[in-house]
């Protein structure tokens, strides 16, 4: 973190990344730099993830929702969001099973670096989604739906 507000390498999205920025810039004030200091970022209580906001309005879309591993061979669309956990062998098996639509909900920086471990990786929209300035899990889920509507 630098006195301007830039951060040099990888947070893990824009929501982290503002915490992260507000953050370091109060300690540089205080002249705590010197300190270490632990940043735990968490969702708030009651606050959904991505995942749960993806099911949410896929299901208010009337869309067959699945979770899990797998790919269903009849996939008309995937979208991945994660937060790394198992998503290059679902991304995998979207591949091979020439889903239509596939998504990965991921900043641009991390979203590359996994696609580029994965064979087909430049069929995979990333970042998923409309840029519709989306921050919410439920934002994030609209935008990824919207981008798979437009396409079809």
């Amino acid at each position: 973190m630098l006195p301007d507000g830039t951060i040099e390498g990888f947070v893990g999205g824009v929501c982290a990344t503002d915490t992260v920025r507000a953050q370091g810039l109060r300690l540089l004030e205080l002249r705590r730099a010197a300190r270490t200091t632990l940043l735990r970022i968490t969702p708030e209580a009651g606050e959904p993830h991505e995942e749960e906001g993806l099911i949410a309005v896929g299901q208010a879309l009337g869309y067959q929702i699945e979770t899990g591993p797998g790919v269903a061979a009849d996939a008309g669309a995937v979208l991945v969001a994660s937060h790394g956990v198992g998503e290059k062998p679902v991304l995998r098996d979207a591949l091979a099973k020439g889903v239509p639509y596939i998504g990965l909900i991921a900043g641009r920086k991390r979203g590359t670096a996994v696609l580029a471990r994965v064979e087909g990786g430049e069929r995979v929209r990333v970042p998923a989604g409309l840029d519709i300035g989306a921050r919410t899990p439920g934002e994030v889920a609209v935008s990824g739906y919207a981008e798979i509507i437009s396409l079809r």
